[in-house]
């Protein structure tokens, strides 16, 4: 971005100035809390009880953890990921398309979730944010496109049926990028190409906030060596 580079891994957002000096990184937390059910193996339970030792059956934990896939930086900072919310007295969990908002310094202005509900284990670690005037839109995990604006207001919601490579915008139309795949092989050798068609649904939903504030990180930062080699590609895939 103009005023550094911004990195996110899992819910950590990072601020590097330009020449990749650390300037900020920040954990987002969920504040509200529940209690859920804790599952221990009978068999270990049973061994704690003959030794006298007496094994919870709830415990509290954060009722959401955030995973962060796409940022964006402007006057703000805005993120976008999903938001795993964890059921009362249950191991199970729903997980939502979750984006905020946090100020140039890394504080949490606001955040919210979608009440969508997203398939758990099916997530692809991509996403971008890009920016239309005064709107948002933000595509995260291959599967998931939602526009917002810089209040937090849910514009629209799409699910995307089929894979996802990138996500542009030009005059005033979104773009998204498909991949290209081998189908099969000829008996020349040569190799049959197919782009991957891409459905779009467009779902009604709405944003509800969430209580999310950001825990401040030290991480120790080291300098490696590195360098750029030439080379050839011999075989040439087609894109576009």
């Amino acid at each position: 971005m103009s005023d550094g580079i911004y990195l996110t891994r899992g819910n950590k957002i990072i601020k590097l100035s330009k020449d990749g000096k650390l300037e900020w990184a920040v954990s987002l937390k969920s504040k509200e809390k529940i209690k859920t059910k804790v599952e221990i193996p009978e068999e270990k339970r049973k061994i704690a009880e003959k030794e006298g030792k007496k094994t919870p059956e709830f415990e509290e934990v954060p009722k959401y953890s955030i995973e962060l896939y796409a940022v964006y930086a402007g006057e703000n900072v805005y993120v976008a990921g999903f938001a795993h919310e964890h059921l009362r007295e249950s191991p199970y969990e729903e997980v939502h398309p979750f984006f905020a908002k946090l100020s140039r310094d890394g504080e949490v202005l606001w955040a919210e979730i979608i009440n969508a509900t997203y398939p758990s284990g099916t997530f692809i670690g991509e996403g971008k944010i890009i920016k239309d005037g005064k709107r948002f839109i933000a595509w995260v995990s291959n599967y998931v496109l939602f526009m917002f604006d810089e209040n937090g207001d849910l514009i629209d919601f799409y699910l995307l049926k089929g894979p996802i490579g990138d996500l542009d915008l030009r005059d005033d139309t979104i773009y998204i990028a498909s991949p290209v795949v081998c189908r099969e092989w000829l008996e020349n050798g040569e190799e049959k190409f197919e782009r991957i068609s891409v459905e779009i649904e467009k779902r009604d939903a709405s944003a509800t906030p969430i209580d999310v504030l950001t825990e401040k990180l030290e991480p120790k930062v080291k300098n490696i060596e590195c360098y750029s080699k030439d080379w050839e590609k011999k075989t040439l895939i087609p894109f576009g």
